[in-house]
């Protein structure tokens, strides 16, 4: 048996023949070799090398050990390998380890370099246990390829530690596949936003709703919008909470599906912000309950576009959360959604929010219009009057003292011609002279007889002559006592002798 001070006197000529007489060599000998020496090992050698002998391997000896070699220890020597040995192992030589990387023992595995890790193959990936994946350490999260990721068991990949996971980036959990569905769920939440990012909708898609539920609010917003499209009608895993670390511009990829799968949870966290990212096919998709608890601040983002998108259902947006929609928004409402609006709805809008609505979506209000308000009806045009028609007709006679001057005006001569006589007297001065000459002309006899000695003066010489000589014919003594020098300066010949 060769000593260890003899050792230094071989070349790697003479440590090649020895051939399987290597294994007589004392493990302190095998250690004393040179990496230089042993490059002249050869397969057979490495086949028939002891374990004591694999085990005195030191690191600076691996660089003379071929991939060749390495992948022909037994699966005790590969067991055996020292720590010295694990943090010199190469890429190749990793590589050359073949299926016995399952060998590796579990307390030196971390000392791989990130080098070496890399070089394992996708099969040898597929080899590892998950003992041995639960015994890297974030430091050798750079080494592992997303190839080799996507082919470790389940139970490889769900043992990588919080540490391993938090450090792989956007290109290695991108690359997982399929295999993204055995992340550990309890872990998830660990990867970083950026790395969320690599997730593509063919990897959401596998994800389970226990997993989707451990995920935070800043990890969704490092969700692609494809990633986002992928979760499809598991999106109702994600948490209120996690929901609200959505942005605008990730919700407006949102499906139709994903939109009417929403949770009444997480309808009610949409904020200002998120909900602008919503298209109005979205709004269209939400749940009459998603609606209802649509916050004031929600509402009040909604644009003119969006709210077409409500369609019958703008009938669920909360009584009490209904006068947060701006004028701009309302200005968008059809005449179609204008008429689902409930009675009860219709008694908050403010003036201005009435005046926002087009003629169209007025005149839409129907026989609803008497359930506005009294300010609501002061917010009432003359166009929007005129195309609500005979359904000014339902105003009580204090609604239509309510009616602006400008409102007024809108009236039709139909309309006009219909009032009460309760209607008529209670007209203010102000909405008197507000009248056209169509609507003047429009007052019946019993109108004209109604009118009150205080709302006879204010008539305008241009609206005395409007009336024609049937209608001052109507004009009672008293009535005729409160005109005016300057209303009878008017009066044409046809209507003095009417008198």
């Amino acid at each position: 048996m060769l000593a260890t001070s003899q050792m230094a006197g071989l070349t790697s000529a003479d440590v090649s023949a020895l051939g399987a007489n290597i294994v007589d060599l004392a493990p302190t000998s095998f250690a004393a070799l040179s990496s230089a020496q042993l490059t002249g090992l050869n397969t057979l050698e490495a086949s028939v090398l002891t374990a004591g002998q694999a085990a005195a391997i030191v690191s600076g000896q691996m660089a003379g050990i071929s991939a060749a070699d390495i992948g022909q220890l037994s699966t005790a020597d590969v067991t055996g390998l020292s720590t010295g040995a694990m943090t010199a192992l190469s890429s190749a030589q990793m590589a050359g380890l073949g299926a016995n990387v399952a060998d590796l023992a579990v307390a030196t595995l971390s000392l791989l370099t990130t080098a070496a890790l890399a070089g394992m193959t996708t099969a040898q990936a597929a080899d590892l246990t998950a003992a041995q994946t639960a015994a890297l350490v974030s430091q050798q999260a750079a080494g592992l390829t997303s190839a080799n990721l996507a082919n470790y068991t389940s139970a490889a990949l769900a043992a990588l530690t919080t540490g391993v996971l938090a450090a792989l980036n956007s290109a290695q959990i991108g690359g997982l596949g399929a295999n993204a569905a055995n992340l550990a769920a309890s872990n998830i939440s660990v990867i970083t936003s950026a790395a969320m990012a690599g997730l593509t909708s063919a990897e959401t898609s596998v994800l389970s709703t226990g997993q989707i539920a451990n995920l935070t609010s800043t990890q969704l917003a490092g969700l692609t919008t494809a990633g986002i499209s992928g979760l499809g009608a598991d999106i109702t895993a994600v948490t209120a909470a996690a929901f609200a670390g959505f942005t605008s511009a990730q919700l407006a990829g949102l499906t139709t599906l994903e939109a009417s799968d929403l949770t009444t949870a997480q309808a009610s966290v949409l904020s200002a912000a998120q909900i602008k990212g919503l298209t109005s096919a979205n709004i269209g998709q939400l749940s009459t309950a998603d609606i209802s608890v649509l916050s004031t601040a929600a509402l009040a983002a909604i644009s003119s576009t969006q709210i077409q998108g409500f369609g019958a259902n703008v009938a669920d947006i909360a009584t009490v959360s209904l006068s947060a929609l701006t004028t701009a928004a309302l200005a968008g409402l059809t005449s179609a959604e204008a008429s689902d609006l409930t009675t009860q709805q219709l008694t908050v809008l403010s003036s201005s929010q009435v005046a926002a609505l087009s003629s169209a979506a007025a005149g839409g209000l129907g026989a609803n219009v008497s359930a506005l308000s009294t300010a609501g009806l002061s917010g009432l045009t003359s166009a929007q009057v005129s195309s609500l028609s005979s359904n000014m007709l339902g105003l009580s006679t204090m609604q239509f003292i309510a009616l602006t001057t400008q409102a007024i005006e809108g009236l039709t001569s139909a309309t006009i011609a219909s009032l009460t006589t309760a209607d008529t007297t209670a007209l203010t001065t102000g909405q008197i002279t507000a009248l056209t000459g169509v609507e003047i002309s429009a007052l019946t006899s019993t109108q004209v007889t109604a009118l009150t000695s205080s709302q006879i003066p204010v008539l305008t010489t241009l609206q005395i002559t409007e009336l024609s000589a049937t209608q001052i014919g109507y004009l009672t003594g008293s009535q005729i006592s409160s005109l005016t020098n300057a209303q009878l300066s008017v009066f044409t010949s046809a209507q003095i002798n009417a008198l």
